[in-house]
């Protein structure tokens, strides 16, 4: 079901099937939302380069659940990790370890 949302939300803004090129993201609370169980429970197939402009930073992940970042401000990154951490794991941040 997860990876199915995420595959159609590419399929819906046009993505192609294999791109890896970059996409701007418009809304990141939803496309986080749908991106993030993939990542955490190793099912999405491939990834574009994501991009915020909201946030200054790329990012793109594999199947493995290896994800690499690029960003202009680190605590920015920080943040969005820490959620991600309280959301998926369910524990409260404790810092800035993962």
């Amino acid at each position: 079901m997860q990876t199915q949302q995420y595959l159609s939300m590419l399929n819906d803004s046009k993505v192609p099937i294999g791109y890896s090129g970059v996409c701007k993201m418009l809304n990141c609370k939803i496309i986080l939302a749908k991106i993030l169980p993939c990542i955490t429970d190793h099912i999405a197939p491939y990834s574009p380069i994501f991009f915020s402009s909201k946030y200054q930073l790329f990012f793109y992940f594999h199947h493995t659940g290896s994800i690499g970042l690029y960003y202009r401000e680190e605590e920015q990154v920080f943040q969005i990790l820490e959620r991600a951490k309280l959301r998926y794991v369910g524990s409260p941040p404790t810092g800035r370890s993962l």
